[in-house]
């Protein structure tokens, strides 16, 4: 299959697939950043949330 392919084709799509690559592992640092980030702010929305339902249940 590939080798039908013409020469420039061929490069075409290994730098297509090194800059893929090189995109997922520099966005991966990000991704666990933001993750730990979301993590933490659920954390500290899940008190301000139960105050708030706290607040609510007993107006």
């Amino acid at each position: 299959m590939f080798s039908e392919l013409s020469e420039e084709t061929k490069r075409s799509l290994t730098l297509a697939a090194a800059c893929t690559g090189g995109l997922a592992v520099l966005l991966a640092p990000a991704s666990v950043v933001t993750l730990a980030i979301g993590v933490a702010a659920g954390y500290g929305g899940k008190e301000y949330i139960g105050r708030l339902l706290e607040g609510g249940g007993r107006t």
